[in-house]
């Protein structure tokens, strides 16, 4: 975190270009954490989080299911983007895990924990996969169907730098919680060819999360970075 805890829950976001790329995300579960329930939908095997961790009473989201392993979002249709560290490079764990849409919180103390099997998806391939001590840590995975309902994200395309001081957003999963959203971030270093460095309030899960460009000029779909 730094300075304020911007994070929140999708439910107290009200702006829809915000809900828009936050519709583009996934969680990573393994699947044994998804319980098929014979009825067209699929029980999530979640913990609480402040019990997993220890946390004190107070701790922010300290009552909500824990799970996710790292995020995603959707780049194509049957394209889902990640970080490196969270896929084998051979594509190995691939059966191991699955792509969910819609791990959220419709309110307060409510997780959405039965998801539909139509927004559960297993990926089949690995269509690029990089990670390096230099700070490339990406991979892009081929579903085993093209996802229906939900819109892929514009990504910025490769040359077209982003500025210092660029205003960030991230939607993702930290700590494996439903859905966050984060803004009040910003680009500190964009020095390096394979990464840039920026404020924004992450923790592990947020592995693979989108991260926007948080421009109210941009009449566009959502940009990932």
């Amino acid at each position: 975190i730094y300075g304020v805890d911007d994070r929140k829950d999708l439910y107290e976001v009200l702006n829809e270009k915000y809900l828009k790329a936050a519709d583009s995300v996934v969680a990573l579960f393994k699947k044994d954490q998804i319980n098929d329930r014979g009825d067209g939908t699929s029980e999530l095997s979640l913990t609480n989080f402040g019990d997993s961790y220890n946390l004190c009473s107070g701790e922010k989201f300290r009552e909500q299911p824990i799970g996710a392993f790292c995020s995603g979002f959707l780049v194509a249709p049957n394209k889902i983007a990640t970080a490196g560290h969270c896929v084998e490079e051979d594509g190995s764990n691939l059966d191991d895990i699955r792509f969910v849409f819609g791990f959220k919180m419709n309110g307060a103390g409510d997780p959405i924990l039965k998801i539909n099997n139509s927004e559960i998806y297993k990926g089949t391939s690995i269509i690029g996969w990089k990670k390096e001590d230099s700070g490339e840590d990406w991979t892009v995975v081929k579903l085993d169907r093209p996802v229906e309902n939900h819109t892929p994200v514009k990504v910025r395309k490769k040359g077209s730098k982003i500025e210092d001081s660029a205003p960030l957003y991230v939607i993702g999963c930290p700590c494996g919680l439903p859905m966050k959203f984060a803004d009040g971030a910003v680009v500190r270093d964009n020095t390096e060819e394979t990464h840039m460095v920026c404020n924004l309030d992450t923790y592990g899960g947020n592995s693979g999360s989108a991260v926007f460009y948080n421009s109210t000029m941009d009449p566009g779909p959502p940009r990932v970075e």
